[in-house]
């Protein structure tokens, strides 16, 4: 199955920079990044991961971070792209550890933003909790309360028309409970944490 993405910046940049969304998957999530990247000079590539976004079908079971990982090295290789700067926000950002051992010679540098190697209780609550919302309150509860995971609190307050636009967004392009219910299986299932010692190109982590 193709996936959907789209390329931005010169066609002739010596340097690709491809961004990897988080647990919504869709390449919209980059928008407020894309023109400071492509500024400084960086073909960029931005995606919608299997399932979401423009890219529809079913995902294969049961579904892992390993299968994002070969997504990535198609559009790699549909892009004519030898190798990127993989940029990552949390889900994303496994993708990118997974690449980076899978096929690190595709990788130049990793940026993860919010990323993690392996589960910890406190992420395993918060997603065990969206799991009983979406089963028991739907999506539209689902989406409501991602803010309340995503934000501190006293940003979300001050930017509660954005928050709400964000939500309205998220719930119109929600890819379905099956879809979701499987992404989250592949990051709670991913663990590369005795493995990081393999990753051999320039990574770099950012957290809040």
């Amino acid at each position: 199955m193709a996936l959907t993405y789209d390329i931005h910046g010169p066609a002739d940049a010596r340097e690709t920079v491809l961004l990897s969304s988080g647990l919504g998957g869709a390449a919209a999530f980059w928008q407020p990044q894309i023109p400071a990247l492509t500024d400084a000079g960086y073909r960029v590539i931005a995606y919608d991961q299997r399932g979401t976004g423009r890219t529809g079908g079913e995902l294969p079971q049961p579904y892992s971070i390993a299968h994002m990982a070969r997504d990535v090295v198609e559009i790699l290789d549909a892009t004519a792209t030898e190798r990127c700067h993989l940029m990552g926000h949390a889900l994303g950002g496994l993708v990118g550890l997974q690449l980076a051992l899978d096929a690190s010679a595709r990788v130049a540098s990793l940026l993860l933003v919010n990323a993690w190697s392996r589960p910890n209780p406190h992420s395993a609550r918060c997603f065990d909790a969206r799991l009983e919302l979406l089963a028991k309150s739907g999506p539209r509860a689902y989406v409501e309360a991602q803010p309340i995971f995503l934000y501190p609190a006293a940003w979300a307050a001050a930017n509660a028309e954005q928050v709400a636009r964000e939500v309205d967004h998220a719930y119109a392009h929600f890819p379905g409970a099956d879809i979701m219910r499987a992404r989250i299986g592949a990051l709670r299932a991913f663990d590369v944490d005795d493995r990081l010692g393999e990753i051999d190109v320039p990574a770099w982590i950012a957290c809040a």
